[in-house]
């Protein structure tokens, strides 16, 4: 598990002050001043967080790097469970409750050669858009892409430390990235609870229209 963005709305908390409370929490904060009311920005660790009276947006950002430090590593299923009870512990909001408006998979491969060596053997995906750029390569479909990328390069880039394990490695990343019309895309009308779709992760990863 990687990016996600999730919303929880007034309903499902229907006992907390969202804009009275919910800042207490965050750090970094601005207020936005429209002509329908107030809405309050600011981080939960690496998390982005939108509160108005109405709804609480979080994330934007990698939950992994949330939960685990950084992006490198490959969340199980119970470590996606514990990052999501840290967030409502955080927060103080039951984010289990929360609906999941996008989110990305991804696994780190281990190679012999720079990443960017194979992409030229990965061919045309049916149905998709096939971009290639000196350091990755996407395959677009609708609301959703398949994308492979040099993650050592991009986590420099970053200014991250990286650990021992991937000094001296090359580091191929592949990613499902879901980026709207989640719950339309699974035949669905919510996603509202990641740790009910956990099993499910494998079509999540592979799955295509």
């Amino acid at each position: 598990m990687d990016k996600i963005s999730l919303i929880l709305t007034k309903d499902k908390a229907p006992n907390t002050d969202l804009l009275g409370e919910i800042p207490l929490f965050l750090n970094n904060m601005s207020e936005h001043y429209f002509e329908n009311g107030i809405s309050i920005t600011g981080r939960l660790g690496n998390m982005k967080v939108n509160v108005n009276e109405h709804r609480v947006k979080i994330g934007g950002a990698s939950l992994c790097k949330y939960f685990l430090g950084d992006n490198l590593k490959e969340m199980s299923r119970n470590e996606i469970k514990s990052a999501f009870q840290k967030m409502s512990d955080d927060i103080h909001l039951p984010i289990k409750d929360a609906e999941i408006k996008s989110f990305e998979f991804g696994k780190n491969i281990i190679t012999n050669h720079q990443p960017q060596t194979y992409f030229r053997y990965l061919g045309n995906k049916p149905h998709s858009n096939r971009f290639e750029q000196k350091n990755s390569l996407y395959y677009s479909q609708n609301s959703t892409q398949f994308v492979g990328y040099d993650k050592i390069l991009e986590f420099k880039k970053s200014g991250g430390i990286l650990p021992a394990l991937y000094q001296n490695c090359n580091l191929l990343r592949l990613e499902k990235r879901y980026q709207k019309n989640v719950a339309n895309y699974f035949n669905c009308s919510a996603i509202l609870s990641f740790s009910n779709c956990l099993s499910f992760k494998s079509v999540f990863f592979f799955k295509s229209k």
